[in-house]
């Protein structure tokens, strides 16, 4: 996983999710941005504990 797309992408989703009021994400692409993030805290915390 590279953190930078990672984050560029969840960004992209916050500002449409904030400033568009019909955006829709399809279930897919939230299931898959939920398991990046997951994957994203994971390595975080591994990080955190050295």
């Amino acid at each position: 996983m590279e953190a930078e797309g990672f984050l560029a992408r969840m960004m992209q989703l916050r500002q449409k999710a904030d400033y568009n009021c019909a955006y829709d994400i399809s279930e897919k692409d939230l299931a898959d941005q939920i398991q990046t993030s997951k994957d994203f805290i994971k390595i975080i915390e591994e990080l955190l504990a050295k």
